[in-house]
């Protein structure tokens, strides 16, 4: 169950359940960028994406300074080939949260899917510093130099 002060999660309910807890915890605090993130999450998952978008437009509202909803954001986006907005979003995530390996990656990905190959190298570059075992980075990093024809190893 959630509860109204840290929003804790039974992960046995089902994720129609999962939505109309949050919805109900929304309620008790109609603006909690925690709660409407994690919203945005469980829409995600149902597949619901338009929905997902909008509560973490509204958690973005409510904390333009969010990494991690920025980050949740764009890769939302980049599944709904809104690839500018996606990279727009990523984009500052990185500025954000410049440690962070994961926004490095997606951005480096909705870099690829828009054809800027040498610029997405670079993001993959960045996150594989930042972690080194990060495997879906380094699998990003392979597929986009053989695009451009020069895998490195």
């Amino acid at each position: 169950m959630i509860t109204s002060d840290n929003y804790v999660i039974n992960h046995n309910l089902g994720n129609e359940l999962v939505i109309h807890e949050y919805e109900q915890a929304l309620r008790l605090q109609p603006d909690s960028v925690r709660v409407y993130s994690n919203l945005g999450l469980a829409f995600a998952q149902q597949g619901t994406l338009d929905a997902a978008i909008a509560s973490l437009n509204r958690a973005l509202s409510l904390d333009p300074s969010s990494a991690e909803v920025r980050l949740n954001l764009g890769i939302i986006l980049i599944r709904t080939n809104r690839l500018g907005e996606a990279t727009a979003h990523l984009s500052k995530a990185t500025e954000l949260s410049p440690q962070s390996a994961e926004a490095h990656n997606a951005l480096g990905f909705a870099l690829t899917s828009q054809g800027k190959t040498q610029e997405a190298i670079s993001e993959y570059g960045t996150a594989l510093k930042l972690n080194p075992g990060y495997v879906t980075a380094q699998d990003n990093l392979e597929k986009a130099q053989c695009q451009t024809g020069s895998p490195q190893r």
